[in-house]
């Protein structure tokens, strides 16, 4: 008789354990970015206190917080919002180095289509998908600033909303664009976490 019991009760027990496993493998992955629309978005604020520290430095930017953190010899010192890539641009994760720096740095993919005169004819294209119409050349987008870290990705400082809104790039404040730039040298590590 006690047979037919242990028989139901590990099915049951099975079930627990898979639904258990469901539940915590849902778990790491619930952190989500906010998006435009969102009522969340990222704090704002951004705060230097990094002048004149020498040592190893490092970058850390969380998705889910839409922040940049700098640290020298591991104690931070500055913090700032960023726009990471929105969702269908998404930011790559991962241990990345800083591997070029340009101060004056214009897209080669995303930028207008503008006419002989510099007028914009067709704003907001993808060189690589849109054709361009007659009589008019590609201009791209300007991204001051510019720290590469992988192939199409990379700090510049351009307009931060709160809120994930690039074309995969980390887009920081001018200013904190700027004081990045000044205290990051080429090697740099950069890691990027959700």
């Amino acid at each position: 008789m006690s047979s037919p019991i242990l028989v139901l009760r590990a099915p049951v027990s099975l079930l627990l354990v898979f639904a258990a496993v469901l539940v915590l493998a849902a778990c790491s992955t619930t952190t989500s970015i906010p998006q435009k629309g969102d009522k969340r978005k990222a704090n704002l604020s951004s705060h230097w206190k990094g002048e004149g520290k020498e040592g190893q430095r490092r970058i850390v930017v969380k998705l889910s917080q839409q922040r940049a953190t700098f640290y020298v010899n591991g104690s931070e010192v500055g913090s700032s919002p960023i726009a990471s890539g929105r969702q269908q641009f998404p930011t790559p994760t991962g241990n990345f180095k800083v591997i070029q720096k340009v101060k004056d740095y214009r897209s080669n993919q995303y930028g207008d289509f503008v006419d002989a005169s510099g007028k914009i004819v067709k704003k907001d294209v993808d060189s690589f998908l849109d054709k361009a119409p007659e009589g008019t050349s590609f201009s791209g987008a300007k991204m001051p600033y510019f720290m590469r870290i992988s192939n199409g990705i990379g700090f510049h400082a351009g307009h931060v909303p709160g809120y994930a809104a690039s074309h995969g790039c980390l887009r920081l404040p001018p200013s904190m664009a700027r004081t990045f730039y000044e205290n990051t040298p080429m090697g740099t590590p950069v890691t990027v976490v959700y």
